[in-house]
């Protein structure tokens, strides 16, 4: 089966609330609103002064709408703001559903998302603001949103602390390429606003609390950006049953599936094993170092030259073969010496020798094995059969 590479890029459906924000601002006029002082604090009154409300709304798309400012009657202390929403099936009136408090309902194709703000005052009276169509504009046939429009591509999770400041955050708005997402602090955030990266304005900080720059992952992206788009990847916990590899040919090259694993053509480096190993076929390489100043690249030697075997650390063992058949008079020696200062050879005896070479010559099939003995290796050698 051939594989097929696809470019992954998120369809935006339609657009849904991601999040409001209710804004105060201090005038002292009653009929114009301010243009600057917005907050999402409501200040306190003072006489001759007029306390302004807002909406601001946050779209699932990165993009935002200011709703219109409203003047709250003056004199009365501000108990609470309640924002309420209302899925209309017209974009010019209220029709259909009843007004919800504090949660957005979720887009439905052909209706239409209205919000408001209901005001309770310390004499127990209340007002609510002008209902406000945030999916679609009072009057005409509704902006539902970029339906079936080719998104941006979904870029990571990077490293927040590997990206430099200056480094542009883009949302996945109109005109950009891509929509970004950051692991920081053990959790995985999605920019919702466009920005540059400073020092101060990491997820959760103050100015990402200000200025909505990120959401905490959800789980669509947290699934494609950990699995699917990263070129490493990073399973922990996630209770899969089969792990499965192929090659560019569709061959398996690992798979682990039922208890059994299986690596076709792959390299395990400094690996323990515990337990029982059944071993149905083992192959070895041929050994390539034969310079007399590298060391040896695999346990298996063939034929003539120099070779260097590794000193070991203590606890470690190894096991050396070496074929050097002898198929004429001229058949040159297979040498053998030591990494380190040190490091000698000693002949397989019943009975203790004294006899201790640095550098040994071979011909035929001779195995060794090495150990550490006080900070050098030694490497015990038998002939097992002399090939002539």
């Amino acid at each position: 089966m051939a594989i097929i590479t696809r470019l992954i890029r998120f369809l935006r459906i339609g657009v849904g609330i991601s999040d409001t924000d209710v804004e105060y601002a201090d005038s002292t006029s009653s009929t114009v609103a301010p243009t600057t002082g917005w907050q999402t604090t409501a200040p306190k009154w003072q006489n001759g002064h007029f306390i302004w409300s807002r909406t601001r709304i946050y779209y699932t798309n990165g993009l935002e709408k200011v709703s219109n400012p409203v003047c709250l009657p003056s004199g009365k202390g501000v108990v609470s703001i309640v924002e309420q929403y209302y899925q209309s099936s017209s974009s010019s009136s209220l029709t259909g559903g009843t007004w919800v408090s504090n949660k957005a309902p979720a887009y439905v194709e052909d209706k239409f998302i209205w919000t408001r703000s209901v005001i309770t005052y310390t004499d127990g009276s209340s007002t609510a603001t002008d209902a406000v169509c945030v999916t679609g504009s009072k009057g005409d046939k509704g902006d539902k949103g970029d339906k079936g429009s080719t998104g941006s591509v979904l870029r990571g999770p990077q490293l927040w602390n590997t990206c430099i400041n200056g480094y542009i955050f883009e949302a996945g708005g109109e005109g950009e390429d891509w929509k970004d997402s950051v692991l920081y602090n053990g959790n995985t955030y999605s920019c919702i606003k466009t920005h540059v990266k400073t020092a101060d304005n990491y997820p959760g900080s103050e100015a990402d609390q200000n200025n909505h720059y990120w959401r905490l992952g959800q789980s669509i992206e947290l699934l494609i950006a950990h699995i699917i788009l990263t070129q490493y990847q990073m399973v922990e916990n996630l209770g899969v049953r089969t792990i499965e590899m192929k090659d560019k040919d569709g061959n398996i090259v690992f798979k682990a599936k039922d208890g059994d694993l299986v690596c076709k053509g792959g390299i395990f480096q400094n690996v323990s094993v515990s337990g029982d190993v059944s071993v149905g076929r083992l192959r070895y390489n041929e050994n390539t170092v034969t310079d007399g100043t590298s060391v040896i690249n695999g346990s298996f030697i063939m034929g003539w030259g120099t070779y260097v075997l590794p000193h070991l650390k203590d606890g470690e063992f190894m096991r050396i073969v070496v074929f050097n058949p002898v198929i004429s008079r001229n058949t040159m020696p297979a040498v053998l010496k030591g990494e380190q200062t040190g490091d000698d050879f000693m002949p397989a005896q019943m009975s203790f020798s004294h006899t201790k070479e640095t550098t040994i010559e071979v011909y035929g099939w001779y195995e060794l094995i090495g150990t550490n003995l006080l900070g050098h290796t030694r490497w015990v050698y038998s002939n097992v059969e002399n090939n002539q």
